[in-house]
């Protein structure tokens, strides 16, 4: 079994032995769960002497209905004897057992722990944890739940119910994702240029809806409440917004084909009134790179927030635009 220090690709057996043999507690943290890791964690807990059992997830109506989050799993676990706590906004995935601990980037699901026979595995990588380091980690995990939402078993089944978000539109991967996603080739390109003085750069924050995962490519243009002065041959990064559960990043760069035009009409036909009223000034984009939602970039990278964009659309550098864009590539 692997040591303090080691490296671990696919943490699945390793974790479930711990956890089988465990005397004190099982504390699991990740925002995404599969039913069956669900049921082989319950088996394992169940064969232990462990009285404390907590996992700490982020249930939302988005991880549910996008299947990441298997809510059967999550009330099974509940009715188990795990304490079952939500923190919105948690990404960590963290694992404490007794005084054995792992910090890594796998999920609590197949694709995420891997080592099972038959089931594609995502490429993972964890570290086991030294004792101080372990010490560490509870203290984190504790702070953590402090501050997150208890959830029982009669909650959780209110998820049950939700259908799943509609398929991408298009062929599928082998991984099942759509094979829309244009990618970053051309924004290297960009990046690598000797850039037009003329060209300014934008940052257009738009609302994000999981159901239309990619709306960016099939749309075309994005609308504002005001004409901000965007042009033809403008770079425009699309930042996704938090409301409605958005993932607050910047997911895709488009061209502006045009200057923004008032078109109240057009918006009440492919969107709704409220639309029409609110972001009246349409500017039509080429899209020329992007990434899936949740992959996106952060503000922090420019050392801005959302916040800076509630008044609309903002003009940024050269060098800001090159730094999010780089990071979409990478």
């Amino acid at each position: 079994m692997a040591g303090e220090g080691s490296l671990v690709e696919y943490a699945r057996g390793t974790l479930l032995e711990r956890i089988k043999k465990s005397r004190t507690r099982a504390w699991l943290v990740a925002p995404f769960l599969s039913g069956a890791v669900a049921d082989e964690i319950i088996a394992a807990a169940e064969a232990s002497d462990a009285g404390d059992l907590r996992l700490l997830t982020a249930l939302t109506e988005r991880s549910v209905r996008s299947r990441v989050l298997d809510a059967g799993g999550l009330r099974r676990l509940s009715e188990a004897g795990f304490e079952v706590r939500s923190l919105q906004g948690l990404h960590a995935k963290v694992s404490v057992v007794d005084r054995w601990g792992l910090v890594g980037s796998g999920n609590l699901t197949d694709s995420g722990l891997g080592g099972k026979v038959g089931r594609r595995a995502n490429i993972e990588l964890g570290v086991v944890l030294s004792r101080s380091q372990v010490s560490e980690a509870a203290t984190l995990v504790d702070h953590w739940w402090r501050s997150a939402e208890e959830k029982t078993a009669l909650d959780i089944a209110k998820y049950e119910a939700l259908p799943p978000y509609p398929q991408p539109k298009g062929d599928l991967d082998e991984k099942g994702r759509s094979i829309g996603v244009l990618g970053t080739g051309r924004l290297r390109e960009i990046v690598e240029e000797d850039p037009p003085p003329e060209r300014s750069y934008w940052l257009d924050p738009n609302y994000h809806d999981y159901s239309e995962e990619g709306w960016w490519r099939d749309r075309g243009w994005v609308s504002d409440r005001r004409d901000v002065g965007i042009r033809k041959g403008d770079l425009v990064v699309i930042y996704l917004a938090a409301r409605n559960g958005g993932p607050a990043k910047c997911a895709a760069v488009g061209r502006a084909l045009g200057p923004a035009e008032k078109r109240p009409d057009f918006l009440r036909k492919e969107r709704d009134a409220e639309a029409a009223e609110r972001w009246p000034w349409v500017t039509e984009i080429e899209v020329i790179g992007d990434v899936p939602a949740d992959d996106g970039v952060g503000l922090d990278v420019i050392g801005k927030t959302g916040q800076s964009l509630q008044g609309g659309p903002i003009a940024i550098s050269r060098g800001d635009f090159e730094t999010l864009a780089q990071a979409l590539i990478e």
